[in-house]
């Protein structure tokens, strides 16, 4: 589009009016009604402002509005879509199952748009026919026009030509003749009125009609000064040039100064409308560089592998919160926009399939756990109506170890398969005890022998060495196992002596819990390196604390997850403040067993 700032007083039109105010006035009503700010519209209320703008316009009046609408609308359901597809396979669903939005305003649209269509095509079809009828119709006057000039005497027909004249301003377009047809009527037009130029009456009414149409357009030139939107005001002012290029001359003494005034509101106009644009083009320029930035960083994350499901989970989290930032931010430049949205979903979607595949070989795990659980149930039944005593108690002992060890199963079946195996474990417990009913000899002197390591460890003196000093603890508890079982009346009390007497010499060794625990997890783990048969075991300890670590893990992403699902109010406070309290102590026992697994790394041999 030509800068129309650059318009000279010698490039102004000599002439009548082509085509009347109206078209002008009623664009500036028609940009008053039509809004810029699709960005914060719905989707359903894109579906109800598209139905009014189409039902109250000319339908080529407001295409390029509608069809920008419409752009906008299909976006938001594609985002809309890319949610909705996030979430079904995140909870399990085959994407090739996955259905798009499929409601009311989608079908409403999807109808709107093909009758708006077809409004189009219709609309140009009479737009086509009806400027050929104008180009016929002009073509008429513009022969009747010439065989009036042919006559000598002017004067006869100065009326009919003037009517002429006016007639041919109150015909349409003509399409792509219209150029060539204006030049033949200027050319008309110039030549009757250098014909009549003599008659002052005819010439101070054509110069005064000029005058008072330009002073029109200079008006309307002022407002468009203060319009409120930049882009319509520009559109409308092309409007008033071509309009000011076909009036025709005025007094020469008003001449320089109407110029000046329409040019003047002219530069205002321009100006406005250039800062608008080079703001604008500033602004995707930079959303651009943003959006890039945003694309380098998915692609950085989607090169992390998934070592852990806390990798995996993080890495993902991060993706999510670089797309909140992502749809913060405006289009880019048009060449650049849909190719930058196809790299930035193409990174995302990569990240994204390679959590479902590691998921996908977590809950491999967690099957294989389950089976793993079923054969111990199954031992344990076995065993059930066992009666060696000893070597079966051991056996038991060991397989609920295993147990622990083996690791997470589906919630689904987790209490099932326990209450199986607990109930085989209790089935066995019970029938030694009602064997063992009758047998409470050994269970005295066994008391006697921990009430007297209770009275040892009161007097002992322990070594100032720390680890000599843990040692001896450590042996202590040893002894006290060892010596086995105590009559039920008295194991409360007694074990109760000496964990309170043993934990005080447990607690000048370390500042805290913690580190009280890691220093008895490590003495454990230290006396079983020592022993090669051990080595297995600590294989079995660590195997656990990771299958442990990824169930934490797992339950930590939930909670994460599920705080999204909460509505604002005070009771969904109370309950997204419990789950984050579940979150800190879930991380402050995944904290606990990396220090563990640190702490068997460093003992068992490769």
């Amino acid at each position: 589009m030509e800068e129309l700032n650059t318009i000279t007083k010698a490039q102004e039109p000599e002439g009548q009016l082509e085509e009347n105010t109206v078209a002008a006035v009623e664009t500036e009503n028609l940009k008053e009604t039509i809004r810029d700010d699709y960005e914060s519209m719905s989707r359903d209320e894109i579906v109800g402002y598209f139905k009014r703008v189409m039902d109250t316009h000319e339908v080529l009046e407001v295409k390029r509005h509608l069809q920008e609408l419409y752009d906008k609308y299909q976006r938001d359901t594609s985002a809309l879509n890319e949610e909705k597809r996030k979430a079904f396979v995140d909870e399990g669903g085959e994407l090739l199952d996955f259905k798009g939005v499929e409601d009311y305003a989608h079908t409403t649209m999807t109808t709107l748009y093909e009758v708006f269509r077809q409004k189009v095509n219709t609309a140009l079809a009479a737009q086509e026919k009806e400027r050929h009828k104008n180009a016929q119709e002009k073509k008429a006057i513009l022969d009747e026009i010439k065989e009036l000039l042919k006559t000598g005497d002017i004067t006869a027909s100065n009326n009919l030509i003037r009517e002429l004249l006016d007639k041919w301003e109150t015909i349409g377009n003509a399409g792509r003749e219209e150029r060539e047809l204006n030049v033949a009527f200027k050319v008309c037009k110039d030549d009757f009125f250098q014909r009549v130029r003599e008659g002052r009456e005819i010439r101070e009414y054509a110069l005064k009609h000029n005058y008072d149409e330009k002073i029109k357009l200079c008006e309307q030139a002022e407002a468009l000064i203060e319009a409120s939107s930049a882009s319509n005001a520009f559109y409308v002012l092309q409007q008033l040039h071509s309009q000011w290029k076909n009036i025709g001359p005025v007094p020469r003494t008003e001449s320089d100064a109407l110029w000046e005034r329409f040019r003047a509101a002219t530069s205002k106009v321009n100006d406005r409308f250039h800062k608008h644009i080079d703001k604008n083009r500033s602004k995707e320029v930079e959303n651009y560089e943003r959006k890039t930035a945003l694309c380098v960083e998915v692609e950085r994350l989607n090169e992390m592998t998934f070592k852990t499901a806390k990798d995996c989970d993080k890495i993902t989290n991060e993706v999510l919160e670089i797309q909140q930032k992502w749809r913060t931010i405006g289009f880019a430049p048009k060449e650049h926009n849909e190719a930058i949205y196809a790299r930035f979903r193409a990174a995302c979607d990569a990240v994204f399939e390679r959590k479902r595949k590691f998921y996908k070989e977590y809950n491999n795990m967690l099957s294989a756990n389950m089976a793993l659980k079923v054969s111990l149930c199954e031992r344990a039944e076995a065993l059930v109506d066992s009666t060696d005593w000893k070597v079966t108690t051991d056996t038991l002992i060991g397989l609920q170890k295993r147990w622990k060890e083996i690791g997470p199963v589906s919630h689904k079946h987790s209490d099932e398969v326990w209450n199986r195996f607990r109930a085989a474990c209790d089935k066995f417990f019970e029938n030694k005890k009602q064997h063992f009913s009758g047998i409470d000899e050994q269970f005295d002197v066994n008391l006697q022998k921990k009430l007297a390591l209770i009275e040892e460890l009161k007097t002992c003196e322990l070594p100032e060495d720390c680890d000599e000093k843990f040692k001896v603890l450590q042996d202590y508890q040893r002894r006290w196992n060892e010596i086995g079982f105590v009559p039920m009346k008295n194991k409360s009390e007694v074990n109760q002596a000496f964990s309170q007497l043993i934990n005080k010499h447990f607690d000048k060794l370390a500042s805290d819990d913690m580190q009280r625990n890691m220093q008895r997890f490590k003495s454990r783990v230290e006396l079983l390196a020592q022993d090669e048969a051990g080595q297995e075991k600590l294989n079995h300890e660590r195997n656990k604390y990771i299958t442990k670590l990824r169930q934490i893990e797992a339950d930590v992403v939930t909670l994460e997850n599920n705080i999204g699902f909460f509505a604002k109010s005070k009771k969904s406070d109370r309950l997204i403040g419990e789950v984050n309290e579940k979150i800190k102590v879930a991380k402050q026992n995944m904290s606990i067993i990396n220090e563990k697994l640190d702490i068997l790394d460093s003992v068992i041999k490769d």
